[in-house]
């Protein structure tokens, strides 16, 4: 498996929050990937602070474009005129900050999926319609949100963060981590991340120390190894990493990556489906599940969802998912009953 270099690449990133400025601002640091950006979000004034962010020393543009990115936002007329190779998913309608326009809402990060998944559910139904498609990769709850695109039969190559942050923590060559989301914080000793690597008792210790970091910090770890990693690809480089929901698995994997191919790359006496078994598990601990055709709440995700009447019983349907979603987002902004 190889990758085709792109030269004249175009790289369209949506959102622009810290973890996309950050992104991008690793991606315009390789000077070996000349790819052209186009950064896309609500207003001009969000895109202007997010390109002083990331170019502030980049002599090279950044393409901006204002879209409203509202959850039936309409991007196929925008992806048709940049034609972009890669396109990168960091917008949502949720802050982990509780710094966007709907309070996070409670229950737990879990129920926070039903607004990760709108602007990565209408960035990938406008990929599919693209003659040539592009590589698209989701920054937004990728171990919960990418099984739903795939769930929904839409394209999704691999998303960012969580496990890619842990590996980027650990900074160990060749090392393969079974993970999840919920990974970045605490966990018991007999749930916590599988890793293959030198003293994997040495490792536990340095993820606890890593997971003593605060957000942003975190988050800027996760969002400069993806823009290095996506330069890479750019450059057309296969990739052995750790990445969250390649090709729309639950959880992170070890995977070998280029720009046209994402598969898991487990170590031996590891099966795919032994993998898969432990990463949901590990959704259900955290409180969400995609599997059998339904999104499935658990714990007080479940408990919460079905007390505000958003998913009666904690599971629907994937389909129902967007009216699931505008059930929440009437809660949470409406009713004001979001948690920090």
């Amino acid at each position: 498996m190889t990758g085709r270099r792109q030269p004249d690449a175009r790289i369209a990133v949506i959102g622009t929050g810290s973890f996309a400025a950050t992104l991008v601002k690793a991606i315009l640091a390789d000077r070996q990937c000349r790819a052209e950006i186009y950064l896309i979000g609500r207003s001009e004034r969000s895109i202007r602070r997010a390109v002083t962010r990331a170019a502030a020393r980049s002599p090279r543009v950044v393409h901006e474009i204002v879209l409203p990115l509202g959850p039936d936002a309409d991007l196929t007329t925008c992806l048709q005129a940049v034609r972009p190779h890669l396109v990168v998913v960091c917008a949502s309608l949720f802050s982990p900050y509780g710094t966007g326009d709907i309070p996070p809402p409670g229950g737990g990060f879990a129920t926070s999926m039903l607004l990760q998944a709108p602007i990565a559910v209408r960035a990938a139904e406008a990929v599919a319609k693209l003659a040539d498609r592009p590589c698209l990769v989701n920054a937004c709850y990728p171990d919960a949100v990418n099984p739903l695109l795939a769930a929904l039969n839409l394209p999704v190559q691999f998303g960012v963060g969580n496990v890619q942050t842990l590996e980027a923590g650990l900074a160990l060559r060749d090392v393969r981590i079974v993970a999840h989301h919920r990974h970045l914080k605490p966990v018991p000793a007999a749930e916590e991340a599988q890793i293959w690597a030198p003293n994997p008792q040495c490792r536990r210790d340095e993820l606890n120390l890593l997971r003593r970091w605060d957000r942003q910090r975190l988050n800027e770890l996760g969002a400069t190894a993806a823009g290095q990693l996506l330069a890479a690809l750019v450059r057309g480089e296969t990739v052995h990493t750790n990445l969250p929901g390649p090709a729309g698995l639950p959880g992170g994997y070890p995977v070998r990556v280029n720009l046209e191919h994402c598969e898991p790359d487990l170590p031996d006496g590891l099966t795919l489906e032994q993998a898969v078994t432990t990463n949901r598990r590990h959704c259900a601990a955290e409180g969400v599940e995609v599997a059998h055709g339904e999104i499935r709440f658990t714990g007080d995700a479940a408990q919460w969802l079905d007390r505000w009447g958003v998913v009666p019983g904690g599971a629907l349907p994937v389909h129902d998912w967007a009216q699931a979603m505008r059930k929440l987002v009437a809660v949470s902004a409406g009713q004001g009953v979001g948690v920090r």
